[in-house]
């Protein structure tokens, strides 16, 4: 197993790729969870987008309770009961919003004939 990206907000909002299985295919019977220490009240649950048999697709929800540091990706199916990482450990890193990048500009074109943007 592997997933992508490795890193990501401490507000949630990432959106994790995990390869590998086999995964059930069925979004009821597959759990993606980052962390999980239930005693530090954080939701460690990653919402499931989509399953195939060979990959889940999920997003992090927002959680102010989260610490900048790395949890261990946990990935769970119905039909096996933990999958393990390929390459050494499964660790997500959750950068702190000091560290996050910020945006100090932005601009938009309008077309006032097309009124598009």
């Amino acid at each position: 197993m592997g997933f992508t990206p490795t890193s990501g907000s401490i507000f949630g909002g990432s959106k994790i790729k995990v390869q590998g299985g086999p995964f059930t295919g069925d979004l009821t019977e597959t759990i993606i969870k980052v962390g999980f220490s239930w005693w530090e009240n954080i939701d460690n649950y990653c919402y499931l987008i989509s399953v195939s048999e060979n990959e889940v697709t999920c997003r992090l929800p927002l959680d102010i309770n989260r610490q900048a540091k790395e949890y261990e990706l946990l990935a769970m199916s119905s039909t096996y009961e933990e999958a393990n990482c390929e390459f050494g450990d499964c660790l997500f890193t959750f950068i702190a919003a000091a560290d996050l990048p910020k945006v100090t500009a932005f601009e938009t074109n309008f077309d006032s004939a097309t009124e598009a943007y």
